[in-house]
């Protein structure tokens, strides 16, 4: 189970470190192309509604799957099924929160405010803080 656990805390940082530079990214590229228009009201809306949603759902999901895989491993923690799938439970909870912060850097991209956009990067940073893998 220690395997597991260090091995999901990987790609949790791995997941962190990337929503961070997609931040990064997203700044150099509205630095550079400054004179583009400005996205549709509607875009950003609909787009922050999604986030919000995948947001909710990729803490949900994590609540869900890893509650009934974490009764199974107290029972029995060498089992090797019950752990892949609670690692994949994680994953798919991290990329569903990463997805966040990717609807953010394309809105800048697209030439969104800082503020629109940093919404959605501080959305998706913070779901994926609050699911972060613990120790069972």
């Amino acid at each position: 189970m220690d395997a597991a656990l260090r091995v999901v805390r990987i790609i949790h940082l791995a997941m962190l470190a990337s929503a961070v530079l997609y931040v990064f990214v997203g700044e150099l590229v509205a630095a550079d192309s400054s004179g583009r228009s400005q996205v549709d009201s509607m875009l950003v809306n609909v787009s922050l509604i999604l986030a919000i949603t995948l947001a909710l759902a990729a803490i949900g999901l994590r609540q869900k799957l890893t509650a009934s895989t974490q009764e199974m491993l107290l029972r029995s923690p060498g089992d090797a099924a019950t752990l892949g799938r609670w690692r994949a439970a994680h994953v798919v909870a991290f990329a569903l929160a990463e997805a966040v912060v990717l609807f953010g850097l394309v809105l800048r991209i697209m030439g969104a405010t800082l503020t629109q956009a940093a919404t959605l990067y501080a959305m998706g940073i913070i779901a994926l803080l609050l699911i972060s893998p613990r120790r069972l």
